[in-house]
């Protein structure tokens, strides 16, 4: 059951400004939070911000309602439902209570697997070089709907560019209401000009629990697999879950 997992859950207002969620992820290190609107729970996560031209736009204007656990729920049911919405975290009610959420961390916590990672990674994943422009990277991200690109340079890996990274490096010094010139420049520089992830790497016959492992210990959310230094896939919390 689920609910020895259940941890604190980041629920802001229907109208608290996108400005401020995204300062609120960023001090909290939450790649998603959540919000009540009648008598349903909505998300709203850093993918989906990437979209927003206004940060006074409300947060209510650009949720998506999601599915709750309650306190009865097995951990399968959960991992199935992440899976299924493509989620790293999820609310649980006590009747209309909502009292927590299960995140991805936690139900990673209780994977026990032994055979080869490379049997539930994703191959060949999209990568990107240093000197493609930021915009490619935006573009890509909310056209596929991942959360992760690996950046290489002569094809050697670099670093990581994560939707939250993302977030943050477009975002103007200080709160306006609109995509300004300095944005839209953003846009143009290369991916160099990001300060990239130090990239969270395995090897192809690593063990799954051994990858869960050093996922949790540095709480990442994803690690690049890889043979002889060459890129040979990407696994996630989700692809674990």
């Amino acid at each position: 059951m689920i609910k020895d997992l259940i941890e604190d859950i980041p629920l802001v207002s229907p109208n608290t400004e996108i400005s401020k969620v995204i300062g609120l992820m960023k001090e909290k290190n939450y790649y998603e939070v959540f919000l009540e609107e009648n008598g349903k729970v909505a998300c709203i996560n850093a993918r989906e911000i990437l979209k927003v031209k206004n940060l006074f736009t409300k947060a209510s204007t650009i949720k998506f309602y999601v599915p709750f656990l309650s306190l009865g729920d097995s951990i399968s049911k959960a991992a199935n439902l992440m899976g299924e919405y493509r989620l790293r975290s999820l609310p649980v009610k006590e009747g209309k209570k909502v009292i927590g959420m299960i995140t991805a961390f936690k139900l990673c916590e209780k994977v026990k697997a032994d055979y080869p990672i490379k049997g539930i990674m994703t191959p060949h994943p999209i990568t990107l070089d240093l000197r493609d422009k930021v915009s490619k990277a935006k573009s890509i991200m909310l056209r596929r709907k991942i959360d992760h690109l690996p950046i290489t340079e002569e094809g050697k890996l670099k670093g990581v560019l994560t939707s939250s990274l993302l977030l943050y490096y477009l975002l103007p010094s200080q709160k306006i209401s609109e995509i300004t010139d300095e944005k839209i420049k953003r846009l143009d520089y290369p991916i160099k000009r990001i300060s990239l992830e130090d990239p969270k790497t395995c090897n192809v016959n690593d063990s799954i629990s051994k990858v869960v492992k050093e996922i949790l210990s540095k709480r990442a959310s994803y690690s690049i697999v890889t043979l002889w230094d060459e890129i040979q896939g990407i696994v996630t919390l989700r692809d674990i879950i």
